[in-house]
């Protein structure tokens, strides 16, 4: 059963995680900084997801609503800085 994208945010870290894992399609993934941060998409809604390039370690899980921002994922895929 999925949760209501609107209530999303009111999830823990790992309750978001195993719905993004587990019903999204990773698009992308960059590195900055010492983070890893991937691009699911959820049945048309957009997750970033931040963790530690050192481990496995999740940071943070939001949805993306930033058309700029998501923007810069296609740009980075074109010049090679993303996967």
């Amino acid at each position: 059963m999925m949760i209501p994208i609107e209530n999303f945010s009111n999830l823990s870290l790992m309750e978001k995680g195993a719905i993004v894992f587990g019903n999204g399609k990773l698009l992308f993934t960059q590195y900055k900084e010492g983070y890893k941060i991937s691009l699911f998409d959820l049945r048309g809604e957009f997750f970033e997801v931040t963790s530690s390039n050192e481990s496995t370690k999740l940071i943070k899980i939001e949805q993306l609503n930033d058309y700029d921002k998501l923007q810069t994922y296609y740009t980075n895929k074109e010049n090679g800085l993303a996967e």
